[in-house]
């Protein structure tokens, strides 16, 4: 595939497309990529908005475990309540298709929303029930109910009638909405390596190996970073579900993996790190090369 110069200015923007099939959390593992060493103190060494990330920044009431005593229902209908709107704001994104950076905390959030529904129905499913039926005024909750509900439907072709179902029913949203997060994940990333490009879209080498020398900090966390993102970008491509913007079936994350790669093939032959310097150097000559989507 030859890439057009102009594709790393205008490819993340807000735009996007949503396919039905997601992205699993053990999708994202690839064995063989290489360990890169930093240059950093463990200190140092913190991911921010990773997979791991997103999965542990629950909802304020669940992001430690706790017992039903540490529960009230008026405390529930509050969360639950404010909760919804963030999970009807995020299902809004993905159905005009958008997964820019800016869309990142919309679906964070949402995330949490879907998170905070499910540890309810898990912890007492009667006690939901009941939550639900003191929530029924609330527009927002209702319409939360009646996405998940017609998801179900969609998947399964009959509505969730029973607890399990209707766990099973968030799961799918909130599956959705990890891989509309991914998107955006992928999109602030890029945006954040322009600074290490030239305007022709060519890596600025000169200036990389200038901060390389000076060991900055910057370099190696943003290089941290997209060694990490690069693989939900591999995993997103495996799964079918990698179009970022509509109609350009998985371009986009093909661009992606071609500056992210070339990125890394020379931070790691600066560094003395000539294995995975080869292995970023192959991956940037096979995207380079062809256009690669399942």
């Amino acid at each position: 595939m030859n890439v057009d110069d102009n594709d790393f200015g205008s490819l993340f923007d807000d735009n996007g497309s949503q396919q039905e099939d997601f992205l699993s959390d053990s999708d994202i593992s690839l064995d063989d990529a290489p360990n890169l060493d930093f240059g950093l103190d463990d200190s140092e060494i913190k991911l921010t908005d990773t997979v791991e990330d997103v999965l542990g920044k629950t909802a304020p009431a669940a992001r430690k475990k706790r017992t039903s005593e540490d529960f009230s229902p008026d405390m529930d209908m509050i969360l639950i309540t404010a909760q919804s709107s963030m999970i009807i704001e995020g299902t809004r994104m993905m159905s005009i298709k958008k997964y820019g950076a800016s869309t990142l905390e919309t679906y964070r959030e949402a995330i949490n929303g879907i998170e905070l529904y499910i540890k309810l129905i898990e912890r007492n499913p009667a006690s939901f029930h009941k939550l639900l039926k003191q929530c029924s005024a609330d527009i927002d909750c209702q319409e939360v109910s009646n996405i998940v509900i017609n998801l179900y439907k969609t998947r399964f072709g009959e509505e969730p009638d029973s607890d399990e179902r209707k766990l099973k029913a968030f799961e799918i949203l909130r599956d959705r909405l990890k891989n509309a997060y991914y998107k955006a994940l992928i999109s602030r990333t890029m945006s954040s390596m322009k600074k290490y490009f030239l305007l022709s879209g060519d890596l600025d080498t000169a200036k990389v190996s200038r901060l390389i020398e000076s060991q900055n900090r910057e370099l190696a966390s943003d290089v941290l970073t997209v060694s990490e993102h690069i693989k939900i970008a591999l995993a997103l491509l495996k799964s079918g579900n990698a179009e970022i913007i509509q109609g350009m079936k998985g371009k986009d994350m093909n661009v992606f993996i071609i500056k992210a790669s070339s990125l890394l093939s020379h931070y790691s032959r600066l560094t003395g790190q000539s294995e995975a310097a080869d292995y970023y150097m192959r991956m940037f000559s096979t995207y380079s090369r062809y256009f690669i989507i399942r």
